[in-house]
């Protein structure tokens, strides 16, 4: 009997079970996290495949290395989540880590998220003391590389559509890499629509006038695919009793970015980022333009001064006067917030809408209480019936919340005479909700912008 002939396809049959095994395990994290929360990543990673080959000669070290890829992947994911225009971006915010309060991300869901990663590196450690060689994981990649290539879904690939929506295979370390290698290129100053041409085209002159200019970007407020909703978000900023004081607009705009993105682009009308901003770049900013007029310009924000080096580039823009949680602190007793813990939104937004009831004063303020993770707050009843009847998830109603408290503040300094000419509110980004059901009842890349335009000349004060 030819036994060896016999061992050849039982060893085979062996091989490839466990190499199987070894794609369920290095992949399966992510196809359950994939299920509830938003992903971007290929369907079978590279990078695992390239750990379990060094697997193969030192087992603690390649499950390390395995580790290393999962945490690339989720690099990757977050930045897109929390719309970092670069991985890179993200891991430069690291280093304001310190100004935040970390409780509230330890006690969130995303404590649950690790349990797939922990459950899988069990298993992996039991399937890495039978090592497989390296055959069979060359041979893996090369058919992945294949199906991903015939499925227009590789960079190799020539076709202009994809067979299948998934990406079968891919590498964050290959994007990692052409993150870093492209930084310079996408930090650079480059014009985009906004600034002050879009401020006056929404406006419609609203820059022209004497009286003071109000602007006001509500942090991860972004455009909800439900128009009722987006019908009551206007009316907490715009209540009956304001029209006859203001006549009110709104709209939709682009965003890209994360919230320093979405200053620069709403007040400059520039993308790039504000690690390498130039005085040059900016002599067209809102802010400058207005000072170069005799204006007097502020920027409020109930954060501290620190964060993405405000302080810096802040005047940079043409913020004369800056008011941080370092100077407000003073002022104001109360706090809000979760992980970002700092002023209240209704005192920032006050403040700021003091100092634009002076002549020929532009105040800029940037709200803060509606970051994610949220501060629980109480939900009107109101809000509760539209919540359900538009099926709402309980963390975009509670979002809602927060818009409603910002908008409402606003409204309140704005209520009576208003010495204000000109106001617009405008989100930054859409909200970086990780859960797929929070995220996909808001439009992918669009902000809602509201411009609250004086009936008469304000009388001064």
């Amino acid at each position: 009997m030819n036994t060896a002939g016999q061992a050849w396809p039982r060893h085979t049959a062996s091989v490839t079970l466990r190499m199987a095994a070894w794609l369920v395990v290095l992949n399966t994290p992510f196809w359950i996290l994939g299920r509830g929360v938003f992903v971007s990543r290929a369907l079978f990673s590279l990078d695992s495949l390239l750990a379990l080959m060094l697997c193969q000669v030192f087992p603690g070290l390649g499950l390390l290395f395995v580790a290393f890829s999962w945490l690339c992947d989720l690099l990757w994911s977050t930045s897109l989540i929390y719309h970092f225009t670069s991985p890179l971006t993200l891991v430069h915010s690291f280093r304001y880590a310190g100004t935040l309060n970390p409780w509230p991300y330890l006690t969130s869901p995303f404590v649950i998220y690790a349990i797939p990663f922990m459950v899988a590196m069990v298993v992996a450690r039991k399937l890495v003391k039978v090592r497989i060689g390296t055959t069979p994981i060359v041979a893996t990649m090369l058919t992945l590389l294949v199906l991903d290539v015939a499925n227009g879904s590789s960079a190799l690939s020539h076709m202009s559509v994809r067979l299948n929506g998934t990406n079968v295979a891919g590498s964050s370390f290959y994007a990692l890499a052409a993150a870093v290698r492209t930084d310079d290129a996408v930090a650079k100053s480059v014009a985009v629509a906004g600034g002050a041409a879009e401020f006056e085209a929404v406006t419609g002159g609203g820059a022209s006038a004497d009286s003071g200019i109000l602007y006001i970007i509500v942090e991860s407020m972004g455009v909800h695919k439900s128009a009722r909703s987006r019908s009551w978000l206007l009316a907490q900023l715009a209540p009956a009793e304001l029209s006859a004081h203001y006549h009110v607009r709104s709209g939709t705009l682009d965003f890209r970015g994360g919230t320093p993105d979405s200053e620069l682009r709403r007040l400059c009308g520039l993308a790039g980022s504000y690690r390498h901003i130039d005085p040059d770049d900016t002599r067209n900013c809102l802010p400058n333009l207005l000072a170069a007029k005799g204006w007097r310009t502020a920027g409020f924000h109930g954060f501290s001064e620190k964060m993405f080096d405000r302080r810096r580039w802040w005047p940079v823009i043409g913020l004369q006067e800056m008011y941080f949680a370092e100077q407000l602190a003073p002022q104001f007793t109360n706090r809000c917030g979760a992980a970002f813990k700092g002023m209240c939104d209704v005192d920032v937004v006050r403040a700021a809408a003091s100092r634009a009831a002076e002549e020929r004063t532009f105040a800029y303020a940037l709200t803060l209480n509606s970051h994610l993770p949220l501060e629980p707050t109480p939900i009107s009843d109101d809000l509760a019936l539209l919540c359900s009847t538009e099926h709402m998830t309980d963390d975009a109603c509670a979002l809602f919340a927060h818009y409603a408290v910002a908008l409402r503040a606003i409204a309140f300094s704005l209520s009576g005479t208003s010495r204000i000419h000109t106001v617009m509110v405008v989100g930054d980004h859409a909200p970086p909700f990780a859960d797929l059901p929070s995220r996909e009842q808001f439009v992918r890349d669009k902000v809602p912008y509201y411009v609250l335009i004086a009936t008469t000349s304000p009388r001064p004060p």
